[in-house]
């Protein structure tokens, strides 16, 4: 997408199928409601003393690499042939760090997350690493996305396949634990030795300590749990305090 002025982008940004979806450190995010992509606009466009010198082919580099969950930039927005911003399809979903974890069905995330470990295999043997996962997590109805992620790069280390999967592995297993135990049930966890060292175990897939924190819960009530709302009894009975938290909620 060209436009010819800074005046045209802004004049298009205003029309009504455009709603401003979120901002952030790098820019603001737009859907179009027209077509379902979201137009993210570099800060740098609206404030000159944030710009940085962007070239459509580092931000399109991972568009040929398909998978599920990682969102790609599939065309660059630029003003006089200058790069400011780029563009990525609009997913249906809702940030991690927005939901109430007493909801999830486990059986449910558990199949969602085979889905995203899969494509870690697909993104890791291409070389891409992953960064700055944790508040870039959709998750809705079809699954789990990964957004903003125009500061994944390429193996620059020199890294083996197994050493990027492991960083890309992490960063999931990391997420989905800390979303569900976090100042819920952190005081359950640390009960059982076996289940306290999966949880702080980086490498241990979030699906097999989440089976197994699933089988924890309906042993101790002698009833299946699926949601964890269906074990509330055994949440936390004193709140982690502010600065301890490993995840920060938007709830």
């Amino acid at each position: 997408m060209n436009f010819v002025s800074d005046n045209q982008l802004y004049q298009f940004l205003k029309e009504p199928q455009i709603k401003l979806l979120d901002s952030g450190s790098q820019g603001q995010c737009y859907h179009d409601r027209s077509n379902n992509r979201v137009y993210k606009i570099f800060n740098g466009f609206f404030d000159v003393e944030d710009k940085i010198d962007y070239n459509s082919e580092d931000i399109l580099k991972f568009s040929k690499v398909l998978n599920s969950t990682y969102i790609w930039a599939s065309d660059v927005i630029t003003v006089n042939n200058e790069v400011v911003g780029y563009v990525t399809p609009y997913i249906r979903g809702v940030n991690l760090c927005r939901i109430n974890p007493l909801n999830i069905d486990m059986v449910k995330l558990i199949y969602d997350l085979e889905n995203v470990y899969k494509d870690n295999v697909t993104i890791s043997k291409n070389g891409i690493v992953a960064y700055d996962v944790m508040y870039n997590i959709l998750y809705g109805k079809k699954g789990i996305n990964i957004i903003d992620t125009d500061d994944y790069n390429f193996n620059y280390f020199g890294r083996s396949y197994e050493e990027i999967l492991k960083i890309n592995n992490r960063n999931i297993n990391y997420a989905f634990k800390v979303f569900l135990v976090d100042n819920y049930f952190d005081e359950f966890v640390n009960r059982f030795n076996e289940l306290r060292e999966m949880y702080n175990d980086l490498d241990l897939e979030s699906t097999i300590f989440i089976l197994e924190l699933q089988r924890k819960l309906s042993e101790y009530l002698e009833s299946e749990i699926v949601c964890l709302k269906d074990a509330l009894q055994l949440k936390n009975k004193k709140k982690i305090r502010e600065k301890d938290l490993k995840i920060r909620r938007l709830l």
